[in-house]
C-alpha cells in the first residue's frame, strides 16, 4: 500500500492505561518489524516511504475510589506519508497489542 498516491499527515492523540515501562515493553509488538528509535519520551518509526512519530506524556494517575489506582499516559502519533488505509491497519494493530488481556 505504500505506493498509494493519496497519503496524508495526521495526528492521533490517545489516553491509555499504561505507564511508560509498559508501553516500551509492548513497543515492538505494536510497531510489527518497523525500525524505530527511541529519545526520551519520542520514537521515530521508519520504513517504506512512511514515518511515525510516537510522543508520550507525563505519566500519571486515575484514583478511583480509597484503593485503585490506575496509569494514565497520553500518547500522541503523528503520521507522514501513510495512505488512509495504512493508517487504520496500523492503528489497529497499535491498539490490539496494547489491548489489556493481550488483545
Amino acid at each position: 500500500m505504500a505506493g498509494s498516491d493519496e497519503t496524508h499527515a495526521r495526528t492521533v492523540r490517545k489516553e491509555m492505561g499504561i505507564n511508560h515501562a509498559d508501553f516500551f515493553r509492548i513497543l515492538p509488538r505494536a510497531l510489527n518489524a518497523i525500525p524505530y528509535v527511541v529519545n526520551g519520551t519520542e520514537i521515530v518509526a521508519e520504513g517504506e516511504g512512511m514515518r511515525l512519530r510516537i510522543v508520550l506524556g507525563e505519566e500519571r494517575e486515575r484514583i478511583l475510589g480509597a484503593v485503585v489506582r490506575i496509569p494514565v499516559t497520553f500518547v500522541e502519533l503523528r503520521f507522514e506519508g501513510y495512505a488512509a488505509e495504512e493508517q487504520a491497519a496500523f492503528l489497529e494493530q497499535f491498539d490490539r497489542a496494547y489491548f489489556k488481556g493481550g488483545g
